[in-house]
């Protein structure tokens, strides 16, 4: 498989983000007892050589969805 690390908050080079790359194999996960629930998987991989230092391209609508807001524990309304 392929990884990318990305730095969203590090110094942009253009419109490309501080990233480390590597390529490895995935040695284990581990999924959800329901798989229909499957939001996360855990994985353990072994990176093959050495990580590549480098700038990746990231689209707005990936950096959307990895970013979320802290909610408290309280159920909130969209009504005023």
């Amino acid at each position: 498989m392929e990884f990318w690390d990305v730095d969203l908050k590090g110094v942009q080079q253009g419109e490309k983000y501080p990233a480390i790359y590597g390529r490895g194999k995935v040695g284990k996960w581990k999924l959800p007892a329901n798989v229909e629930d499957l939001i996360e998987i855990e994985t353990e991989a072994t990176i093959e050589g050495t990580p590549k230092d480098g700038f990746a391209t990231v689209s707005e609508s990936v950096i959307k969805e990895a970013q979320y807001a802290f909610q408290d524990t309280t159920k909130t309304t969209t009504e005023g």
